[in-house]
């Protein structure tokens, strides 16, 4: 792909009399909103705009135990890097874009014994490792909608170019689950969060789009 992330190479001439390249760049301007490409009939811009998201960050295991016993707790760490946004990741307007993290936790059988990130309610769930902007009014109310109603910054999580976030999650094995155990960390993005759409939109609101990012998986023996 050429006019995002450059992760694939596009051969070619720049010109109908230039030389044979090994890549060429092209003009457009691709950024991170799946939803309203797909919304106006472009899937290509759509595509362009997955790729992009799926070139600009990356998550991996810190630490995790090789091994689990039924009943007991584990503390598990995923790192979270911008590698591909020269700004903060995301960007754009704050009571819409969002970054987060879902990890999961499945048994042998792929029946699911932990779970933080997921989508509830057209929101992400609370405790959800998230990176985005959150802002309030005067008296400390949350704003996520009226955006001209806030006046200062409650926390930005945002990764800053080439930075990283170390998150660190604790549950419990069940002691009557089966393993081994897999345990699947995705990096989602969502332009819109489908609450804000749905309230903007009405009855007839489309689906937010949530993109994975990256994704990372890790076994847990039972001994």
């Amino acid at each position: 792909m050429t006019p995002g992330p450059g992760q694939t190479k596009n051969p070619g001439k720049a010109a109908p009399s230039g030389k044979e390249r090994e890549h060429i760049f092209t003009h457009w301007f691709v950024g991170a909103n799946v939803m309203v490409p797909t919304l106006l009939g472009a899937p290509a811009h759509a595509d362009l705009a997955r790729e992009n998201l799926r070139a600009a960050a990356t998550i991996e295991f810190l630490s995790s135990p090789a091994q689990v016993k039924p009943g007991e707790f584990v503390t598990m760490s995923v790192q979270v890097t911008n590698v591909g946004a020269g700004h903060k990741l995301p960007t754009g307007f704050p009571e819409g874009r969002e970054m987060w993290v879902d990890l999961k936790v499945t048994d042998a059988g792929g029946k699911e014994v932990y779970r933080l990130g997921a989508v509830k309610n057209g929101r992400t769930e609370p405790g959800t490792q998230s990176f985005k902007v959150i802002m309030a009014d005067d008296t400390d109310n949350i704003i996520d909608l009226e955006l001209w109603k806030a006046t200062r910054i409650v926390s930005d999580t945002r990764l800053l170019p080439k930075g990283s976030a170390d998150l660190v999650y604790r549950f419990r094995i069940p002691a009557d689950a089966k393993g081994p155990f897999t345990v699947t960390a995705d990096l989602n993005y969502w332009s819109f969060p489908q609450y804000l759409v749905d309230i903007l939109l009405g009855d007839q609101a489309p689906r937010s789009p949530v993109v994975k990012m990256a994704s990372a998986k890790k076994t847990l023996a039972l001994r």
